[in-house]
């Protein structure tokens, strides 16, 4: 089963509509948000090659795709509040503890 679907399937940790933990923003204060830029680059550069793989294609919608170029192009509080705004899901990027277990020697 593919990676994606899991992902985005998955129980909203603290139950709000947006689906991000009631602390979410006094957690981004704390990210390291170049390193979670460099991490969702590769998010979004796996489940390209792995729908490529399968003969399909990964679409974004525009929202997702705007904040996105926004973040990404400009790494800061505010174009990070907006990218998870519109994406929820890629909130662990943001946790300290996340982004530790991803590049354990830097």
């Amino acid at each position: 089963m593919s990676f994606l679907p899991r992902l985005f399937n998955q129980a909203e940790k603290d139950g709000t509509a947006s689906g991000l933990p009631v602390n979410w923003k006094q957690t981004l204060r704390r990210s390291n948000v170049f390193m979670a830029r460099r991490a969702i680059a590769d998010f979004f550069h796996i489940a390209n090659q792995q729908a490529e793989a399968e003969g399909k294609r990964v679409i974004w919608k525009k929202e997702i795709v705007d904040a996105w170029e926004q973040f990404s192009l400009n790494p800061s509080y505010e174009t990070v509040v907006q990218f998870l705004t519109v994406m929820p899901n890629m909130f662990p990027y943001f946790d300290s503890l996340f982004q530790q277990s991803l590049y354990p020697a830097i």
